[in-house]
């Protein structure tokens, strides 16, 4: 394990805080294998600890843990033990939010992931940003278990090699009906800024209707022409997005 943590810039490590009788040993593979002090750059990464499985009566707390695994004696500048949930997801966006704000290198592209809270014609969204990277899109599919009203789809107009591969992972990875975890996703809008119109090879907002099959979407959807760095086509698309998550919470109650 020394050998495959060599060269990376942050770790996570899964504690079940359940499992008592093993406490030690995770302790002893923290200090000693994980964090070995005699690996180069051990003390410059970030360290992410997940406190799992929460939901159970005899789970240790995040403060337990933290002085279970002797977290003030790692070498490591910094350090976070978030407490989880596995099953449910808690605590997963908090401690990716740590991580991200905590990853100083920015070569590293592993981990993308904000939160901001924006305020739209009297409407706050709090967005939950995930990045694109292949290593986070698995992540993407949970993106109703944590109550998201909506859903938030950018894609680069200009990448036409990738465009299958944005209409797959829209509608096979976000969108698969099949999971336990977005049981009521039919009922959130999805709003799509069809990105980078700017630029003279980008396929227009009816071309990216098509490429990306967004008539076999069953939610309300919305594809918008949109410029990040100009600002074009975000309040529209804003916009769109307040009044259609209005309706979805006067159908959701009535």
């Amino acid at each position: 394990m020394r050998d495959a943590v060599s060269g990376v810039q942050t770790i996570i490590l899964v504690v079940d805080c359940a499992d008592h009788e093993r406490m030690d040993k995770a302790r002893d593979e923290l200090h000693n294998n994980v964090l070995n002090v005699a690996v180069e750059g051990t003390e410059k990464r970030a360290l992410l600890v997940f406190a799992n499985k929460q939901d159970l009566p005899n789970a240790l707390s995040s403060a337990e843990l933290t002085e279970k695994l002797g977290m003030h004696e790692l070498k490591v500048t910094r350090w976070h033990v978030q407490p989880s949930c596995g099953t449910s997801g808690v605590g997963l966006f908090e401690g990716l939010h740590w991580l991200a704000q905590n990853n100083f290198d920015h070569r590293s592209h592993t981990v993308s992931f904000n939160i901001e809270t924006v305020r739209h014609q009297n409407t706050d969204f709090t967005l939950r940003d995930f990045g694109g990277h292949p290593k986070i899109r698995p992540l993407w599919k949970c993106w109703s278990n944590w109550g998201a009203q909506a859903l938030i789809f950018v894609v680069d107009c200009t990448d036409r090699e990738r465009i299958d591969e944005a209409r797959d992972e829209l509608h096979n990875n976000i969108f698969n009906e099949h999971w336990p975890v977005v049981a009521n996703i039919e009922r959130c809008p999805l709003l799509v800024f069809a990105n980078k119109q700017d630029l003279p090879n980008a396929l227009s907002s009816a071309e990216m209707v098509d490429k990306l099959g967004m008539h076999e979407v069953k939610n309300r959807w919305h594809v918008q022409p949109s410029c990040a760095t100009t600002g074009e086509g975000l309040l529209e698309g804003l916009h769109w997005l307040s009044q259609n998550v209005e309706k979805h919470y006067w159908h959701r109650w009535c």
